[in-house]
Formats: C-alpha cells, sequence, structure tokens
C-alpha cells in the first residue's frame, strides 16, 4: 500500500492497494487517484483495505483486444 503523489497538478496523490499476486505470479493492484490533502488520499487508501479484507473491491485487469 502505498501513497505517491502525482506531478500532474498540486494536490493529486495515487493510492496503490495491494491485491495479492496472480497465478503466474504477478503482483496484483488496485489504484486510485485522489484529489485533495494528503489525509483525505490516507482516509481513502483505509476505505480501499476495507473494501479489500471484506472482498468488495477486485483487482484492475488490464485488457488487450485485437
Amino acid at each position: 500500500m502505498s501513497i505517491k503523489p502525482i506531478k500532474a497538478g498540486n494536490n493529486k496523490w495515487r493510492v496503490v492497494v495491494s491485491m495479492g499476486k496472480s497465478g503466474n505470479g504477478e503482483r496484483l493492484r488496485h489504484i486510485e487517484t485522489v484529489t485533495g490533502k494528503y489525509s483525505d488520499a490516507i482516509r481513502r487508501k483505509n476505505e480501499l483495505e476495507v473494501l479489500r479484507s471484506k472482498g468488495i473491491i477486485t483487482p484492475q485487469v488490464r485488457l488487450t483486444l485485437g
């Protein structure tokens, strides 16, 4: 779990919550961008961790279509 500032603007934070590992060993993550104070980002990270523990959110999956 991490919170990092985003260079795109002031008061923007990238919140990353670990969702474990996939079958082939890749890390699974849930990523959100929070606009506001650092304390807002911490609050959202804590909310996401609770949702993860309850099984409400799932890892983001990138699909390639073509």
